[in-house]
């Protein structure tokens, strides 16, 4: 409660007594607000870290990730190259006498007596 005095050292007293006080309050709101600020930077600094770590170990990731492609690639090509000089004609006749595969003196074909392929129906005749 506030009491009035006309004295002029009592006025100057209470002006006194109330800056005090209400610089009081704003220094306890300022240290909240510096304190929620402090805060709320160190949680981002925080989050920054943990994204900064997580980008690196992902391009890291990514490197061994085409490391591993350009090899594959090195062997695909590899791997076609045995596979057309498996296809040619000089390996497949190796492999024919290897296996004992003779070849055909005479060539006969079975000709089947109805060139067509449907039979008809008896509904149908």
């Amino acid at each position: 409660m506030t009491h009035l005095v006309l004295t002029k050292s009592n006025f100057w007293q209470f002006s006194r007594r109330e800056k005090r006080y209400s610089l009081q309050r704003i220094n306890k709101k300022q240290y909240v607000l510096s304190f929620l600020l402090l805060l709320l930077i160190l949680i981002l600094s925080v989050f920054y870290a943990i994204n900064i770590n997580t980008t690196a170990l992902l391009g890291y990731k990514i490197d061994e990730i085409k490391k591993d492609i350009k090899s594959l690639n090195k062997e695909n090509q590899g791997l076609n190259i045995k596979l057309s000089s498996l296809k040619s004609v000089a390996s497949l006749e190796s492999q024919a006498s290897l296996l004992d595969f003779t070849k055909a003196s005479e060539i006969s074909y079975i000709k089947v007596g109805v060139d067509s392929v449907a039979i008809l129906s008896p509904k149908a005749r």
